[in-house]
């Protein structure tokens, strides 16, 4: 888990106006459990299209069929389709009807001649044959693949039962959790890369639209304190230039530029972010960094629990109020 602290422009939404936001029927725990689920399946998803063409754990090409007729694959089920006993179990019943489809089909004269050909050969000299082994191929793969989907979809409704089940892409851009301080709100707004631009694309409107370009981000955000700025005033000539607020940013998902543009979501851009903070802002507040600050990591599994010092007392007009 990492913490940042941030002073951002303009004094963020009282409580009255925070405990407006939609309070969705869940708890913060089950977001994160909800968003790690998402992206391990993302990483599952990835690496299925990385393989090529159609393939899947399992997958048996015409070549591997042939090697199996003639009974020179040793029959590693457990690798070829998996850990599960019921699924490798599968494989080879399908296999194996597969595998006797083909003989019944050969005449004694094709059986010898498939013993004694390398497969290059067959395939350059004996067509109809190679056709016999593409047949069984396509057959085995869709038939495995369809009952591996009926397994997994079963397996996933079964480890779901009990679990919050989270629409993200009708996750408001603003909302607020059950269990959370009235000074927490979370921001949800898809982000994209842009390939002409050292800014992050932040995605409009419903996060359905343009779904493929945008990668789903989501940030817990609380408010410590709302005060007003004593650094550089820069040209600013009213007090609402120089409202600031204090608060503390956890990242849910690990998007670039995630925070900064979060915040710009929200309404209260990053104080010295030149990316994303509009020109008022940058004239009326002057500072000479960007004021995010990497506040505190925790490791559970390797017992590391570290927090850095709050570096922004000194510009702000109520100091030592934050974390």
């Amino acid at each position: 888990m990492k913490e940042y602290l941030a002073v951002v422009h303009g004094h963020l939404e009282q409580k009255e106006q925070l405990l407006q936001y939609p309070k969705l029927d869940m708890t913060f725990e089950q977001l994160k459990q909800a968003l790690v689920d998402l992206e391990s399946q993302q990483r599952r998803d990835q690496i299925r299209k990385q393989r090529k063409g159609n393939t899947f754990a399992g997958f048996a090409p015409p070549f591997q069929i042939y090697q199996k007729w003639k009974g020179n694959r040793k029959r590693k089920y457990r690798k070829d389709c998996g850990d599960d006993e019921d699924t490798a179990a599968m494989c080879f019943e399908v296999e194996q009807r597969l595998l006797k489809a083909i003989d019944e089909k050969l005449s004694n004269e094709d059986r010898d001649t498939i013993r004694n050909t390398p497969w290059p050969d067959l395939k350059a000299n004996h067509r109809s044959l190679i056709e016999l082994f593409r047949e069984a191929s396509n057959e085995y793969n869709s038939e495995v693949k369809a009952r591996m989907m009926t397994s997994k979809k079963k397996q996933e409704e079964a480890n779901n039962d009990g679990k919050k089940t989270i629409e993200f892409s009708k996750l408001p851009r603003l909302f607020r959790l059950n269990g959370t301080s009235d000074d927490t709100f979370f921001i949800h707004a898809g982000l994209a890369q842009r390939k002409d631009s050292f800014a992050m694309r932040i995605q409009e409107g419903n996060a359905s639209d343009n779904a493929k370009d945008y990668q789903l981000a989501v940030t817990k955000c609380t408010v410590l304190e709302r005060t007003r700025w004593k650094g550089d005033r820069g040209q600013a000539t009213d007090d609402d230039a120089l409202k600031i607020s204090r608060v503390k940013l956890e990242l849910l998902t690990g998007r670039r530029h995630q925070l900064r543009c979060h915040m710009l979501v929200a309404g209260s851009p990053i104080v010295g972010d030149v990316t994303y903070s509009k020109e008022e802002h940058l004239s009326s507040v002057v500072c000479p960094r960007m004021c995010l600050h990497a506040h505190r990591l925790v490791l559970p599994d390797c017992s590391v629990d570290v927090t850095a010092p709050d570096p922004f007392d000194e510009l702000l007009a109520t100091p030592g109020t934050g974390s």
